[in-house]
């Protein structure tokens, strides 16, 4: 018993690393349990009509609905509106990390609600930098659906800002450049709260140490490619056993191209210039482990294909795992049905 709460308190240590220069470079390390890394990117045409994901008490309540502003390129692995990351026409870009300490306002189900995810989706459709993007905060209201989580929002400008949700109320760090999974304010004050002291000797790239080496890397303007490869999980690593680094994304906001790994280490990217938001009728979608292992690198915005639902309910089901951990396995049906009411242009 001894031994499984220390792996759990390791565990906890571990996870997502973002970090942003303003010359326009945000990236980040997904770092997750092994083997489920699974992935596809998404092409989000305009004019999307969307709504949240029915969280309502039997009494009821009332889903944001929105229909979107902007196209945008998606990861997820949770099927389509439900991402990760992104980066839309503008080059307004937003990451997600997890983040324990995490606590949304309680419910108002009278006012209009995103759950966590979907609040990615909402930000790069209706929002074409980070002043709006966070002057759309008070029209909504956070309830909570699968984990707690943070963002880091930036633009071509060089503007960036962390949001987070701690104590129930709503924190904006604006020109935060790194994130990792412990509160901005704690981690830039050095409080280490996000491991404990006890297990700081063992190996591996905590959070709070991740947050210190990258914030030293943004000091100095290293390279965000390079500064990320420092912080990584990797593969067959004594401090691997459980994690690793996935996937990294490195979005050049001003060019509106997003570079990626995938699980098998090849090197791809997708150019938001090659499409037509406005023309582009339905979604289109990349599986991004279709890609062979360890080859050259390659753009694959022309390799996109239709959105299909059997392709966003297997997205799903191969991420299964990631729901049952959560206690959410009852979520996974209404994942895929939005999915497929919110993959075709022509909103309301």
């Amino acid at each position: 018993m001894a031994l499984l709460i220390l792996l759990l308190r390791v565990m906890e240590t571990w996870g997502c690393s973002a970090y942003f220069l303003p010359n326009g470079t945000l990236g980040k390390n997904y770092d997750w349990y092994v083997k489920h890394g699974h992935a596809a990117v998404f092409v989000n045409p305009r004019r999307v009509f969307r709504t949240a994901m029915d969280l309502s008490p039997p009494e009821g309540g009332k889903p944001k609905e929105w229909t979107s502003r902007y196209g945008s390129v998606t990861f997820t692995q949770f099927g389509n509106g439900f991402p990760l990351s992104g980066m839309n026409e503008p080059g307004l870009s937003v990451e997600v990390l997890q983040l324990d300490d995490a606590e949304f306002p309680l419910p108002r189900w009278e006012e209009p609600y995103l759950n966590e995810a979907q609040f990615i989706q909402f930000i790069l459709d209706t929002a074409a930098n980070v002043d709006e993007a966070i002057a759309l905060l008070p029209s909504i209201w956070m309830v909570q659906a699968l984990s707690g989580v943070h963002y880091l929002i930036a633009d071509p400008s060089g503007a960036s800002a962390a949001i987070e949700f701690i104590g129930g109320r709503t924190l904006v760090h604006r020109g935060a450049q790194v994130l990792t999974n412990g509160p901005y304010k704690d981690d830039m004050q050095g409080k280490n709260n996000s491991f404990s002291r006890f297990t700081d000797w063992l190996p591996g790239p905590n959070s709070s140490r991740r947050f210190a080496r990258l914030q030293a890397a943004a000091a100095e303007k290293r390279s965000v490619p390079d500064s990320l490869h420092e912080v990584r999980i990797d593969h067959g690593a004594t401090d691997a056993v459980f994690f690793r680094t996935q996937w990294t994304l490195i979005h050049h906001l001003q060019d509106r191209v997003i570079d990626f790994s995938n699980r098998g280490g090849s090197r791809l990217s997708v150019n938001l210039r090659e499409f037509d938001f406005e023309k582009l009728r339905g979604t289109q979608v990349y599986d991004i482990d279709a890609h062979p292992r360890n080859q050259p690198p390659i753009d694959v915005s022309s390799s996109m294909m239709p959105y299909h639902p059997a392709f966003n309910e297997a997205l799903v089901q191969k991420n299964r795992w990631l729901l049952l951990l959560a206690g959410k396995r009852h979520l996974m049906k209404q994942v895929s049905d939005l999915g497929n009411q919110q993959s075709t242009a022509g909103g309301r």
